[in-house]
């Protein structure tokens, strides 16, 4: 025998919210929802030769999930309360993505509003224009100038001139490739057995062009901004280097010795990347220069940065929506007190060389690994949202996509509008300083009037770096293995690239009381004197090129104080006075 219970709860007569009849609607979400939040981004500053030494050195993406789609459906129910607590009403994500809203007709046109108001919330952005004048033909202003100015700059520059924009959305980096790779023979693996060997050619790749990523928040009075520019074109053309293509076989009749001619490709490119932490104020742009004069080769630019479009909002309202009373809804930023940033990545400027303690730029071989890497990515935001949370104990703060949603721990108390811009204060609190710092560095040859070698104008925020690779990168034959077998020898050549310019990592550090330090950390490498053919007159060993470089190592943390001089020279100054300075902006 079977038992049944049945239990019955009637609606109760009269309630119109109960008694309204029932509508299923969709709403696309693949406008709320169209991009990743990706958080963290790798790039390479340095080598540009990348197959040759580790193919792994792409530039890489490491992307989280998405906004989850799900914290809508929270939001709709804070908003409509009532309207979803009563039989058959449902809510609920379907593919496409899509919701799928069962309610009265007179529920659906608050729920499209608030799908409108969150469309729009992820859709805002802003463009970044970074335009690179090479070659000025003449002087250029440095720092931050008025849009206009920086207009006419660019229309008095001369030279030869390149413009690169994306569009940026807060939490979200923007990449813009615009590379190209060109394959050479740089090197050969020599496979010797008893009686026999064979040259087995390497073909390498070498990357050229400009690639640009950007990460951008809005700021107090401006935007956040974090990029790194990787320049880079061949000079000239690929070189044939001849190498001895020497062997020796032994045999009864005695030694034989045969020779064939060989050569490997040799590739030299110039180099321009940069890695800023920036502020763009409002209605300003900012001008920096760099700039080489080496006996391998010359560069001289400009860049100018720049936002467009209306500046990135710090705040959000998606609600109230639907009847007279819903509670307020407002999502803040978070890039707005913890900035996007890019940072090293490697060991660093002074020990991306680990092997035998070297270090960039220095000559390095295939079997290094070298390189200077920086990673973008957005700020911490749990420190953020962990001190709200203490502040504020009565709410609950969420990170979604990058913005903050702030709601109440009990949904029958609704935030008020004073509760809210309070809190937005507290987070305007915890925002840094949109102090910008810009740093002159110039690199001469020793001596009183020693020759200007690299400079660079760089720019940054307070306790962030920037970083720039400048100079000629070139594949060279450094060396000779002799690979012997039972009966037979061969040349074996030994690649390695070498690097001649500046590399450079400054860090501005403002103290409380007006003065400002400078971490600075850099290596000079520059060729004296034209290279040289070295004869080894060797059977299997023909001539080898030789170069000597001078070097200067930078590992300084400069002080400047609050009324004190901006200028620090270091090196062998003779009677000169002239090496690196900083000053702020």
């Amino acid at each position: 025998m079977f038992l049944a219970f049945l239990l019955s709860l009637p609606t109760l007569a009269g309630d119109p919210i109960a008694e309204a009849p029932l509508v299923t609607r969709s709403y696309d979400l693949s406008g709320v929802f169209p991009r990743s939040a990706t958080f963290r981004a790798v790039e390479f500053l340095f080598p540009h030769v990348v197959a040759l030494f580790d193919a792994s050195q792409d530039s890489s993406l490491q992307e989280s999930e998405p906004a989850a789609p799900e914290v809508l459906i929270d939001l709709i129910q804070q908003q409509f309360p009532a309207e979803f607590d009563a039989e058959g009403r449902r809510l609920w994500i379907a593919n496409g993505p899509r919701i799928l809203v069962r309610a009265p007709e007179d529920v659906q046109p608050g729920v499209l509003q608030l799908v409108q108001n969150t469309e729009a919330l992820f859709a805002s952005s802003m463009e970044l224009q970074v335009d690179v004048v090479r070659a000025p033909t003449a002087n250029v202003t440095t720092g931050s100038l008025a849009v206009a100015d920086a207009e006419a700059l660019l229309a008095a520059a001369g030279g030869e001139r390149s413009t690169y924009r994306v569009d940026l959305a807060p939490g979200v980096p923007a990449l813009l490739d615009l590379s190209g790779t060109k394959e050479f023979v740089a090197d050969y693996n020599v496979e010797i057995a008893q009686a026999a060997s064979i040259f087995d050619p390497i073909v390498a790749t070498i990357a050229t062009g400009v690639r640009l990523q950007a990460y951008a928040a809005p700021a107090p009075g401006g935007t956040w901004l974090a990029l790194s520019l990787r320049a880079s074109q061949p000079s000239g053309e690929l070189r044939d280097v001849p190498f001895p293509g020497n062997v020796s076989l032994t045999t009864q009749d005695g030694v034989l010795r045969g020779s064939t001619p060989r050569s490997v490709q040799s590739a030299r490119l110039q180099s321009r990347s940069l890695a800023l932490n920036v502020f763009l104020a409002d209605g300003k742009a900012l001008v920096l220069r760099t700039g080489f004069d080496l006996a391998t080769g010359r560069d001289d630019a400009c860049f100018v940065l720049r936002m467009h479009g209306k500046p990135l909002p710090r705040e959000f309202r998606l609600g109230p929506v639907g009847k007279p009373g819903a509670p307020e809804l407002r999502a803040f930023a978070l890039g707005f007190a913890r900035p996007p940033t890019q940072s090293i990545e490697s060991d660093g400027i002074l020990s991306t060389l680990g092997n035998e303690g070297s270090a960039l730029p220095m000559a390095f071989l295939n079997d290094q690994d070298a390189s200077v890497r920086i990673a973008l990515q957005a700020g911490a935001h749990d420190e953020v949202l962990d001190v709200l949370r203490d502040e504020y104990p009565d709410f609950d703060f969420g990170d979604w996509g990058g913005w903050m949603l702030v709601r109440p721990n009990d949904p029958s108390q609704p935030p008020t509008a004073a509760q809210l811009d309070a809190i937005g204060a507290s987070l305007a609190r915890l925002a840094p300083s949109p102090r910008l710092f810009q740093i002159g560095l110039t690199l001469r040859r020793g001596g009183e009037k020693g020759a200007v070698l690299a400079r660079a104008v760089l720019a940054s925020r307070a306790g962030e770096p920037a970083v720039a690779v400048l100079g000629m990168e070139e594949t060279r034959v450094f060396d000779l293995n002799v690979e012997v077998a039972q009966s037979a020898s061969a040349a074996d050549p030994v690649v390695g690239s070498v690097f001649e310019g500046l590399a450079v990592e400054a860090r501005p550090l403002p103290g409380l009381a007006g003065e400002t330090r400078l971490l600075l950390h850099a290596r000079a490498r520059v060729q004296r004197g034209a290279a040289r053919d070295f004869e080894a007159n060797g059977d299997a060993i023909g001539a080898l090129e030789l170069a000597d470089y001078d070097q200067l190592l930078f590992d300084e943390r400069l002080a400047f104080k609050k009324d004190g001089p901006r200028t620090v020279r270091l090196g062998d100054l003779g009677t000169a006075r002239a090496r690196s300075r900083s000053r702020s902006s």
